[in-house]
């Protein structure tokens, strides 16, 4: 079956903030612009895995939003670099306290 063709990108929205397969960072950003009172557009395109997410706005929203989309993408680029945390294995029966050996 064919892909639907894409919507239409409305015209104000003229300049590319961000592409991103990365969907909570462009929610956050989508949060974040709201706040700060900046117009934008965003789309989605793909299968479910793999969805590429775009964000537009007006050229002349630019420099209030590119600051914004920077430093949440930062933060998620800095939190991601540290290493997952290891949770240990209990697989030992006695862990618990109770002794689970057959009685003789």
């Amino acid at each position: 079956m064919p892909r639907s063709p894409r919507p239409a990108i409305p015209a104000p929205f003229d300049t590319l903030l961000t592409r991103t397969i990365d969907h909570a960072a462009a929610r956050a950003v989508e949060a974040a612009l709201r706040r700060a009172g900046v117009a934008f557009h965003l789309t989605d395109d793909g299968g479910r895995a793999g969805r590429i997410v775009e964000i537009f706005v007006r050229d002349s929203d630019v420099p209030r939003a590119a600051p914004i989309a920077g430093r949440i993408f930062a933060r998620r680029q800095k939190l991601k670099s540290f290493p997952r945390q290891q949770i240990p294995r209990n697989d030992d029966s006695t862990a618990s306290g109770w002794d689970y050996s057959p009685l003789m």
